[in-house]
């Protein structure tokens, strides 16, 4: 079976292996989903979304995205309640446009499915407490209450933690931690010369113009390089 890196099938020339998350990497991807870009960038997306879900914490070294990878992958998701009917989707799975329609559902599933109970520690452990508390408009001592699950997260907070945890792994392909954090600090011309953090401080609306514009910095840089 043909294996291309993600470089390959963005560029058709083979390169290192891709960083998702600084333990975790993806060193190739099977065909028939490596011979399609959109299906490869759609798969490595949702992958590195996962650990920032916290739906597979463990998840780390270098891994090969082929179908018991997935067939993992798929039930960790259902076992978090979400795309529950695509592992017998999976399952029948035939074509390229059966892996795509999968892996764009899955997409879409994960980002509107906040899950601050295993959200918490791995966005916390990117963007520090003092960062985060700022970002989500709460106080540091709130903070850890609700990752120690010591008080019930709201379900305003519960939106932006996840709206973070989406943002912070678009970003975990071209950034570690320190450059994540650093990031969040830089002025940018697209947010009126103000940094992500400026625009997202104090309890931001997910769905409001200024964190959309935050997303889409992020997303943008998926399948290029750091910007």
């Amino acid at each position: 079976m043909r294996e291309r890196t993600r470089d390959s099938w963005l560029s058709g020339t083979c390169s290192d292996t891709i960083r998702t998350m600084e333990n975790f990497s993806i060193s190739s991807i099977d065909d028939p989903i490596g011979s399609d870009a959109e299906a490869s960038l759609a798969v490595s997306r949702l992958v590195a979304r996962i650990p920032y879900l916290g739906i597979w914490p463990e998840l780390q070294g270098e891994q090969v995205i082929n179908g018991a990878f997935l067939d993992t992958l798929f039930h960790r998701l259902s076992r978090a309640g979400l795309a529950r009917e695509d592992l017998v989707k999976l399952a029948h799975a035939g074509d390229i446009a059966d892996f795509r329609r999968l892996f764009e559902h899955a997409l879409e599933v994960t980002e509107q499915s906040p899950l601050p109970n295993s959200e918490w520690a791995p966005v916390s452990a990117t963007l520090g407490d003092d960062l985060l508390a700022s970002l989500l408009g709460v106080s540091p001592a709130s903070l850890r209450r609700y990752k120690r699950s010591e008080r019930v997260t709201p379900d305003d907070v519960a939106a932006r933690l996840h709206f973070l945890a989406l943002v912070v792994s678009d970003l975990s392909g071209s950034y570690n931690e320190y450059g994540v954090r650093r990031w969040f600090g830089r002025p940018r011309l697209a947010l009126g010369s103000k940094s992500p953090a400026v625009v997202l401080a104090g309890g931001f609306e997910p769905s409001g113009d200024g964190a959309k514009a935050v997303s889409q910095l992020a997303a943008d840089l998926v399948g290029a390089g750091a910007a």
